[in-house]
């Protein structure tokens, strides 16, 4: 007979009784054995967590112990603002997630991307950006390889080399094409347009796009630009097993990196022989033909270098170009623009970079809107570093986003909120401003296309303002404009920023035009209009009508000619009509002389107000050249 001895089970002969394999997994699956199970590894999961090195470090609690809270922002296309918002609350230095802690002081900017950063190699996220299955200078994760990319590629890139009257020349072109052609344009499209022909240029002349002109180059160009590949390629980046595995699935319901175009324009470029010197075709066919073997490069090497700049040139400048100019196209820039228009037109002849003010215009535009806004993840070096006062374990993942850089350091940057060129002025502070300054990063691995950019934004700047006032169109609101997180950039979240461009023949009109739409005019809560429609410019005449409509009662004839009078010390000559009463609608013509009006109907109340400026009393000065 079977005999229980201390609970273990004997048969009749002594030995111990084996349970069969089946009742050993069904007595593991046993609810409350499951919950022990993970359990123990859930304590395990935290001990760890409680004695990592980073637990001191400011952050979420829920960030101390998984990355989900991070990854919701990401695959929600809101990861540099939840970040930002991160930093408000906990200061300088937060952990995001287990592994990975986000930084916005200068000190901790210079130990990871200045020349003490030498360690912190880049994270494997890079591998993103190879093209062709090859790694490119961006796409290089360590130093030493990055380096001798970089011997071959940078002298192209150099400022004397970008200011060379045949470099140079392509950039006015584009600008000059562009700025004669955008009464009224979808400006994303013509701006990114503008930015791929700079860029072509730079590396293929004379071989380059024509994307403002030629349909086909266009269709290239919007591939680039419409890339709605982020949540496929983080799935890649994040999961790699399982997108080695299911990947056809995902491509399905997650659009994957696709731009054959693209890549077909370079490989056809990058084939054609005698590039201008300038170029960086020329430079990198050059190097492939001295025979190297230290810094040779084959075909496909060459054509992927090139599509990774092209493509990175086309999407930063393009994006930074476009917040700029929506930025600039506000009620409150309208002095900003006053001034940069002053400055263009009392200097004709000067160089792009030898205008102070725009210059201004230029750094502020790049600081609220840096070309990358996102963070440039490193790891770690062996033993561990020491980052800002905390000290962070090696293969910790720690970066810095230009968007907090830039908003997160009150006393350089006041007010970090406001548009406000004048910072840039003032010789207080200057230091400490450049040094904070992170929208080409910082380093050797900082962007290399620097000068290029700047230029092409400020001679596109100078030829439009020169030329034009800009407003927006009433379609775009701030919440279509708001930024939108892509892999490593951002763009408007509406994808479409409409602009209307008013002709400086026009400026007057357009002058007194914004200062109504903003102003009330003392008008009585009771008489304070309620409508205010404006008509937008004929592109041939100098007219703008303006439509107010009183309150119940109406509008005193007094305040009315108040209104007129205003516009008529503006320099315009004014025409329009009057409604009165209420049963019996009657219209009175404005005399061209308004004061008349004060003395013929100081009893009237006005029902509604019809304005239109027809032409102006005075000459204007002569637009500036492009």
């Amino acid at each position: 007979m079977d005999r229980l001895i201390g609970g273990a089970k004997f048969m009749s002969d002594g030995t111990k009784a084996v349970l069969p394999a089946t009742t050993t997994c069904i007595m593991l699956l046993n609810p409350l054995s499951v919950a022990a199970i993970l359990g123990a590894l859930l304590v395990f999961y935290l001990a760890r967590c409680y004695s990592s090195p980073l637990w001191r470090i400011p952050g979420p609690a829920l960030s101390k112990i998984t990355s989900i809270a991070l990854r919701w922002h990401e695959f929600g296309a809101n990861r540099t603002l939840y970040i930002h918002s991160l930093h408000l609350k906990y200061g300088p230095v937060v952990r995001i997630a287990p592994k990975e802690v986000s930084y916005t002081s200068y000190e901790a900017v210079k130990e990871i991307y200045g020349s003490l950063g030498s360690g912190y190699d880049k994270h494997r996220f890079y591998n993103l950006f190879k093209v062709f299955g090859r790694r490119t200078m961006f796409s290089t994760l360590v130093k030493g390889d990055h380096a001798k990319r970089k011997r071959i590629i940078a002298d192209r890139y150099a400022n004397s080399n970008v200011v060379k009257p045949i470099a140079l020349s392509g950039i006015e072109k584009r600008a000059k094409s562009l700025s004669g052609s955008v009464l009224m344009q979808q400006v994303q499209v013509k701006l990114h347009s503008y930015a791929c022909d700079c860029v072509t240029h730079h590396l293929f002349h004379p071989y380059g796009t024509n994307s403002l002109q030629k349909q086909e180059d266009t269709d290239m160009m919007e591939q680039v630009t419409t890339d709605d590949s982020l949540r496929n390629r983080l799935i890649q980046h994040h999961y790699p097993v399982f997108y080695q595995y299911f990947s056809k699935i995902l491509d399905l319901f997650f659009d994957p990196r696709t731009t054959p175009l693209a890549k077909d324009f370079v490989v056809g470029a990058t084939s054609k022989i005698d590039p201008a010197p300038f170029t960086l075709l020329s430079r990198l066919q050059d190097k492939r033909e001295s025979g190297s073997s230290v810094n040779q490069m084959d075909a496909i090497d060459i054509a992927a270098e090139c599509t990774d700049h092209m493509v990175a040139g086309i999407d930063t400048t393009g994006d930074s170009l476009c917040f700029l100019l929506w930025e600039l196209s506000q009620p409150a820039s309208l002095e900003i623009q006053r001034k940069l228009r002053e400055e263009i037109r009392e200097n004709p002849d000067a160089s792009f970079d030898k205008l102070s003010y725009l210059d201004a215009v230029v750094q502020e535009g790049l600081r609220c809107y840096p070309a990358i806004p996102m963070s440039l993840p490193r790891v770690v070096p062996p033993g561990g570093k020491t980052v800002d006062g905390y000290f962070v374990s090696e293969g910790t993942i720690v970066s810095s986003q230009a968007y907090s850089v830039h908003r997160n350091n009150d006393a350089v940057f006041p007010n970090p909120e406001t548009f406000s060129p004048e910072r840039w002025l003032s010789p207080t502070g200057e230091a400490e401003r450049k040094r904070h300054m992170f929208a080409f990063a910082h380093g050797g691995r900082g962007c290399v296309g620097k000068h290029l950019a700047l230029a092409e934004m400020k001679i596109l700047l100078r030829g439009i303002y020169g030329r034009y006032s800009t407003v927006p169109d009433p379609s775009i609101t701030p919440e279509s404009m708001r930024s939108h997180d892509q892999i490593i950039s951002a763009r408007p979240y509406g994808q479409r920023c409409l602009l209307r461009f008013v002709p400086i023949a026009n400026e007057e009109a357009f002058l007194a035009r914004q200062s109504l739409l903003k102003s009330d005019f003392g008008f009585h809560p009771s008489e304070r209009c309620i409508s205010f429609n404006l008509y937008p410019y004929s592109s041939h005449l100098p007219h703008c009508v303006v439509k107010t409509q009183g309150g119940r009662r109406g509008v005193n004839a007094t305040v009315v000619s108040q209104i007129i009078l205003q516009v008529w010390s503006w320099g315009l000559k004014i025409t329009g009509a009057l409604a009165t009463g209420k049963s019996h609608r009657v219209s009175v013509g404005i005399s061209l002389e308004p004061y008349s009006l004060l003395a013929l109907l100081p009893w009237m109340w006005i029902t509604s107000v019809e304005i239109q400026f027809i032409t102006l009393r005075k000459s204007l000065e002569p637009a500036v050249k492009a």
